[in-house]
């Protein structure tokens, strides 16, 4: 299944249409058949609830809502031309569904038909579609495509919609910087910090305030960033930048450390240009520091130094795997295993991917090679959990994550991959008690107060829903509207 989560068609409803043997009386039951549709869907359980949209349809051909759901339940099984057609029909009976015209789009965009998604987006955007994340969605799209002043019009609208919306503003600034309308993308990122700051912003408000010329500004903005993340390489260099009146004043002497290895180890590539130490050193530096491209740039002069060394491809497969590039993440750590048979940690991380490829089956088998090799491998018993999960294999997913708890105690992730396969598996008490325990560790957990919201509606819970779900409207401010529609029907 594709990582995708559905958008307004599910919580709220869509414009319904009805055919004249609905007005018969059959109605109520299409109407049934899809609500239950939808509470598959926000289970996670697609190919269930597609008989059930099928039904409605059968009973009430005219309506548009079920096609469009249908849409979704395609695009979360990967079967995108399916969702194409699901789309159309909802079209032909609903010219101006914004939703059916957003889902055409997205299914578009997964099939790599770039300028049909976009000619799909503009509809949806034209038919005034009301979700914030859609109309961001939209506007990466546009932004992908170099149409800059459309996405910037995308995220104004989702900026309307949700004047909170953390994701939108952080977009729209990025785009005004392309578009080199450096004030507006001062304000937006001033937007983006006041809802949440953070380091990464900060920074780039920084080089927003330095294209101005306006020194003093940069120089807060970037030592804010430093500030923030202590580490941030990228914020450093952009004060050193600006003409010696701002000076990094940076927190702590592991930031300093840093910079001076990475100054180093610059001097020694500048003085053996072949050095394959220091290129891999750098590469590993920059990967610490999330500065992919810079990572990339250095690892790939690793590569054409030495083709063949494992600690190449190691260093290669990591970085793809955090730029989601999983087929060549794939590729550099099956290369990483020929050259090292006996590497746990590769087996362990190849796990990792093909699990974010859907291939649960070779997920499951290198985790378990990696545990044969290694046994205390915390990273390859989350991946094993994982696969079995997925598989439906419950009892053997609890019995790897406990083993993991076991090395790593109180560890969140775990607790929470714990409570998510226990939720699967209907073991609602279990996973209550698990997403309590990743609620304790870490009370802002976004994800575990939604599981616990949800579990607690499915129990019956209606006061604890409503607890949950206040605060996650204010972990979460993007999720606020679809969250107070949700406690308006708990109410």
């Amino acid at each position: 299944m594709l990582d995708f989560v559905p958008l307004a068609p599910l919580p709220g409803d869509l414009p319904q249409g009805g055919s004249s043997r609905a007005a018969r009386g059959g109605i109520s039951e299409a109407r049934v058949s899809c609500a239950h549709g939808k509470r598959l869907l926000h289970l996670g359980q697609p190919a269930d609830a597609l008989p059930l949209f099928d039904q409605s349809i059968e009973i009430d051909p005219e309506n548009a809502e079920p096609y469009v759901l249908k849409s979704v339940a395609y695009i979360l099984l990967g079967r995108l031309e399916r969702a194409v057609d699901a789309c159309k029909q909802a079209l032909r009976l609903r010219p101006i569904d914004a939703y059916a015209s957003f889902y055409l789009g997205f299914a578009y965009d997964k099939l790599g038909r770039k300028n049909d998604a976009l000619e799909a987006y503009r509809y949806a955007r034209q038919f005034n579609i009301s979700d914030p994340q859609a109309c961001v969605i939209i506007g990466a799209a546009f932004a992908a495509a170099g149409r800059y002043q459309d996405a910037v019009n995308s995220y104004q609208s989702a900026i309307q919609l949700n004047p909170n919306h953390l994701m939108a503003y952080e977009a729209v600034a990025e785009t005004y910087g392309k578009l080199k309308q450096y004030p507006q993308a001062i304000s937006a990122y001033k937007a983006a910090v006041r809802l949440k700051p953070n380091a990464a912003a900060y920074n780039v408000l920084g080089k927003a305030y330095a294209h101005l010329g306006d020194l003093k500004e940069a120089v807060d903005a970037f030592q804010e960033a430093l500030r923030l993340q202590p580490g941030m390489l990228d914020a450093a260099e952009g004060l050193r930048k600006i003409s010696g009146q701002a000076r990094p004043k940076p927190a702590g002497s592991h930031f300093q450390n840093l910079l001076v290895r990475v100054e180093e180890l610059k001097a020694a590539i500048r003085y053996n240009p072949r050095d394959l130490r220091a290129y891999l050193d750098l590469g590993w530096l920059y990967l610490q520091q999330d500065l992919l491209d810079k990572a990339s740039n250095v690892l790939d002069h690793a590569r054409r130094l030495a083709p063949r060394d494992t600690a190449v491809h190691h260093a290669l497969g990591t970085l793809y795997t955090r730029e989601k590039r999983y087929p060549e993440a794939q590729h550099e750590w099956l290369e990483t295993l020929r050259l090292d048979p006996g590497n746990a940690e590769a087996l362990a991380q190849l796990a990792g991917v093909y699990l974010e490829m859907r291939r649960y089956v070779e997920a499951l088998q290198a985790g378990k090679e990696a545990l044969r090799i290694d046994p205390d491998n915390s990273t390859a018993l989350l991946h094993v959990g994982s696969a079995h999960t997925h598989i439906g294999q419950f009892l053997e997913a609890e019995d790897a994550y406990r083993q993991a708890l076991r090395l790593r105690p109180n560890d969140e992730n775990i607790l929470f991959l714990m409570a998510e396969s226990y939720a699967r598996a209907c073991q609602y008490p279990q996973a209550l008690r698990a997403y309590h325990l990743v609620v304790a560790l870490k009370p802002r957990h976004a994800a575990a107060r939604f599981g616990l919201g949800y579990l607690c509606v499915r129990l019956a819970k209606r006061y604890q829903a409503i607890a949950q779900y206040e605060a996650l409207k204010i972990i979460a401010p993007p999720m606020a509207e679809r969250l107070f529609i949700e406690i308006q029907k708990l109410r």
